[in-house]
């Protein structure tokens, strides 16, 4: 077997899938690049005239430039290299506790021809599952995507030759991991900030939560009957008069913000949900306590406590599937589950409810 289909086999493994970017056969030699032996150590690269790498010493160049580039400490979850070079970046990387390397080479003929290489063999062996090779910046950036979160230490490193030899792919790298990291973080914050209002409203709900009903008690409640989910997207103005020829024949169940417009109409949901833990989210209902009084309220365990305190025909308490703890709680009190399936958004909340109680068809308005 070649060393190309060797490398090619290594990076199978190392990314759990086929590269399907690379030929399956050895590419010839390409004229525009050229790897040749350095004068002190192993090998260096010429691409379209320019050296990439050290014609003398590869290898010390390379730990060098790490030094400058990697000020922080010898520890990193996750490094972002852009362009893999001979590999002498990756060997000098190995004396660094790394928990994830992803490496973004921004030309897919010069991926090629150094997968032709013994040195990348014993890296991609020594790095093992640890590292992710790509020439394809969506899917770098979408791997990223997969392995960030608020608070890991990672960085990216740019050699100087590739961001002259690349400007271009470079300059795109630089924004596109930008704007990921911020959109993470942003998110990441905000839920932490909001974790401590979400406790605190949960704690200030307990006693009434414990005095009422869980969302399992719902399941199949309505099975095969027809569930209109009504949202606050601009569309309902066309059709929510349809909503009254339907009262008696299927279940409306409203969201939170759309709510005051049903009232208003004369429409009185058989049931009503709401997800958000701040004040605000009471707004929404007051005004309409005598249609809230013929409402059965679906309330995230984290909901403002006000909301907690209208009063609804009955309220009924559900919460993410991944809050372990509180569906212990809910269990060990003698409520069934209230674990609920949904994106953070309270129509995907009213969707999952629609599901569990057994609606069909479930019907969708104001969805836009």
């Amino acid at each position: 077997m070649s060393t190309y289909l060797k490398n090619l086999s290594l990076l199978k493994k190392s990314l759990g899938y086929p590269v399907l970017e690379l030929p399956q056969s050895e590419p010839p030699a390409h004229s525009a690049i050229e790897i040749i032996e350095a004068r002190k150590s192993s090998i260096t690269l010429i691409y379209k005239g320019k050296y990439l790498h050290s014609r003398f010493d590869p290898i010390k160049e390379s730990k060098q430039i790490l030094s400058r580039l990697l000020p922080g400490g010898l520890s990193y979850d996750i490094i972002i290299l852009a362009g893999m070079g001979a590999g002498h970046f990756l060997t000098a990387l190995a004396n660094y506790e790394i928990d994830k390397i992803i490496v973004f080479e921004p030309d897919i003929d010069l991926f090629k021809q150094i997968l032709k290489q013994e040195l990348i063999s014993s890296i991609l062996k020594s790095h093992g599952n640890k590292l992710f090779i790509t020439s394809k910046l969506e899917e770098m950036i979408k791997f990223f995507n997969s392995i960030y979160h608020y608070g890991l230490k990672s960085k990216l490193i740019i050699p100087p030759i590739y961001e002259q030899m690349f400007p271009a792919q470079t300059k795109l790298l630089v924004k596109h991991l930008s704007e990921t990291r911020l959109n993470i973080d942003g998110i990441e914050t905000t839920e932490l900030a909001d974790s401590f209002t979400w406790m605190k409203n949960f704690w200030q709900n307990l006693p009434i939560i414990l005095n009422n009903h869980s969302s399992g008690e719902l399941a199949k409640f309505v099975k095969n009957l027809p569930v209109f989910i009504v949202s606050a997207g601009p569309s309902l103005d066309k059709n929510i008069h349809l909503l009254k020829k339907i009262e008696g024949k299927g279940i409306i169940i409203s969201t939170d913000a759309v709510f005051a417009k049903l009232a208003k109409a004369g429409i009185k949901p058989d049931f009503t949900v709401a997800i958000e833990c701040d004040q605000f989210n009471a707004t929404f209902f007051q005004g309409n306590e005598d249609t809230l009084k013929e409402t059965i309220l679906l309330l995230n365990a984290y909901s403002h406590p006000q909301l907690y305190k209208f009063k609804a025909r009955k309220i009924y308490t559900f919460y993410l599937a991944t809050e372990k703890i509180i569906d212990q709680l809910f269990i060990s009190a003698g409520f069934e589950s209230g674990s609920l399936y949904f994106s953070g958004t309270v129509s995907s909340a009213a969707f999952s409810m629609a599901y569990l109680m057994g609606g069909s068809p479930i019907v969708l308005l104001g969805q836009d």
